[in-house]
C-alpha cells in the first residue's frame, strides 16, 4: 500500500482542477494508473492449471493481497477461481509442436500486459526476451535446476545434450540481463543469477507449504480416506521420483506380511520407462498394494496427508534433486509426518537437523521396504520423529516467501 500511496502523491491536482467533471477526470486517471501497476499476468505452457506453487501459492495469494491476477496456462476456455482469472493457452501435455503453438498464444497475452508478465518455463524464455524488448516488466521463475535436468533429459539425445545445455546457457546470457528480475527456488541459485541481474532483482521464494492453521485442523477433522495405516507419497509417480524403487520396496512389504497401502497422489508420467517395462510396473504396483490416486483437489490432498502414518520421498539419485528440495518434505513436517527419503543433498540436510525421519540409500529397495516397516512398527520411535517433524514444520511456510515475491515486484514498479 506505500506503493500506491506514492504513485497517488504524485498525481497532483491543481487547485482550480479540484471541482466538477474535471477532478473525476483527474481520480479516475489515478485510479486507472494503481490497477495498471498492480496488474500480475503469471504465465505457463507446460504445468497444469492449477499447480501448487504457481495457483496456489503465488497466484491465489497475490489476489487475496489485492493484485489483480491473471494466469495463461493450459486450459481450454477461459475459468475464474479464487480471484485469479484462467486464460486459454490449450491442454497440457502433447508433443512438443504443441508446447510451441502454447508458446505463441502467451506471447499474445504477454504483448497485451502493462502490468508484470511472471513467466513459469525455460521454454518461455524467448517469448520473455520479446516481451522484455518491447519494455514489458518480466520476470523469470526458476522452478528446478535446469542444466542438470537437461544432462539428465530422457527426450534429448544422449549426444545432443551437452549442445542443449549451450544452446539454453545462450538463451540466458541473452535474455535473463534484459529481464526486470528473477525468483529463485534455491539459494544456491543466487551465484548464478548474480551474474546477469543485480541482487535485489533477485528473489528467493522457496517451496514452504501454503496450509493455514485451520486448513490443517479440518484436514484433520475430516473423516479418514480409508481405514487402517497408509503410506503417503505425493508429487506423482515417475522415474524421477523413483517409482520403480517404490514398486518392489511394496513387493518386499508385502512378503513380510505388511500389507499397509502407499498411497500417491499426483500425476501418473511413465515415459521415461520403455513401453513394455510401464505396463509391467503398473501391473506390480497394483499387486503390491500400491493405490495411484492421480490429481486430486488441494483440500482432498490435505485430508490424505493428515490422516497419513508416514511420508514417502523415493526420489531417484539425479543431479537436479541432490541439489532440490520437493515441497512434499515440507507438507509432511507440516502435518508432523515422519518422512522415509531417499538421502540425497538438501533433504538429508533438513530431515536430519531435525531429527524427523529415516534416510536410506537412492534405487535400494530394500532399505526403503526396511525403514517403512521400521516406522509402521516401532511406536516410540515412530513418536518421537513425529514430534520433531511437527515442531520442525513451523518453520517452513511460505508467508515469507510470498514477502520476498511481494518485495521484488514493488522494486520493480516503483522503479519504472
Amino acid at each position: 500500500m506505500r506503493h500506491g500511496m506514492k504513485l497517488v502523491q504524485r498525481a497532483v491536482i491543481p487547485a482550480d482542477d479540484r471541482t466538477g467533471s474535471r477532478f473525476q477526470c483527474k481520480e479516475a486517471t489515478v485510479s486507472s494508473v494503481l490497477s495498471v501497476k498492480k496488474r500480475i499476468l503469471h504465465v505457463s505452457t507446460v504445468h497444469r492449471p492449477y499447480d501448487t506453487r504457481i495457483f496456489f501459492k503465488e497466484c491465489r495469494s497475490l489476489a487475496a493481497a489485492g493484485f489483480d491476477v491473471q494466469l495463461a496456462t493450459t486450459v481450454e476456455s477461459v475459468e475464474s477461481s479464487d480471484g485469479v482469472k484462467l486464460l486459454p493457452l490449450g491442454a497440457s501435455g502433447g508433443s512438443r509442436a504443441r508446447r510451441l503453438l502454447r508458446n505463441l498464444r502467451a506471447l499474445r497475452y504477454i504483448v497485451a500486459q502493462r502490468g508484470i508478465v511472471h513467466i513459469h518455463d525455460p521454454e518461455l524464455l524467448l517469448v520473455g526476451g520479446l516481451a522484455a524488448v518491447l519494455r514489458r516488466r518480466v520476470v523469470y521463475d526458476v522452478h528446478e535446476f535446469y542444466y542438470d535436468r537437461i544432462s539428465e533429459s530422457h527426450w534429448i539425445p544422449r549426444a545432443l545434450r551437452g549442445l542443449a545445455r549451450e544452446l539454453y546457457s545462450t538463451i540466458e546470457r541473452v535474455v535473463v540481463p534484459r529481464l526486470a528480475g528473477v525468483v529463485i527456488v534455491s539459494p544456491i541459485m543466487k551465484a548464478h543469477f548474480s551474474k546477469f541481474l543485480d541482487e535485489s532483482r533477485i528473489a528467493l521464494v522457496r517451496n514452504y507449504p501454503l496450509i493455514t492453521e485451520a486448513e490443517r485442523t479440518h484436514a484433520r477433522i475430516a473423516p479418514r480416506p480409508m481405514c487402517g495405516d497408509y503410506v503417503i507419497h505425493t508429487g506423482g509417480a515417475s522415474k524421477l521420483r523413483g517409482f520403480d524403487t517404490m514398486v518392489t520396496a511394496a513387493e518386499l512389504l508385502r512378503q513380510r506380511g505388511i500389507a499397509t497401502p502407499i498411497v500417491t497422489l499426483g500425476e501418473i508420467d511413465l515415459s521415461e520407462y520403455q513401453p513394455a517395462e510401464r505396463a509391467t510396473l503398473l501391473d506390480r504396483a497394483k499387486r503390491a498394494g500400491i493405490e495411484l490416486r492421480g490429481q486430486v483437489p488441494f483440500v482432498e490432498s490435505l485430508r490424505w496427508l493428515a490422516h497419513s502414518r508416514i511420508g514417502y520421498i523415493p526420489l531417484a539419485n539425479t543431479a537436479n534433486n541432490s541439489r532440490g528440495t520437493p515441497n512434499k518434505l515440507f507438507e509432511y513436517l507440516r502435518f508432523g509426518l515422519p518422512s522415509v527419503a531417499t538421502g540425497l543433498g538438501e533433504i538429508s540436510a533438513i530431515i536430519n537437523k531435525a531429527e524427523a525421519g529415516l534416510l536410506v540409500p537412492p534405487e535400494d529397495p530394500a532399505a526403503h521396504a526396511d525403514a517403512i516397516a521400521k516406522l509402521l512398527t516401532d511406536n516410540a520411535l515412530h513418536g518421537r520423529l513425529a514430534t520433531n517433524a511437527r515442531e520442525a514444520g513451523r518453520s517452513f511456510d511460505f508467508a515469507t516467501e510470498f514477502d520476498r515475491l511481494v518485495g521484488l515486484y514493488r522494486l520493480i514498479l516503483h522503479n519504472q
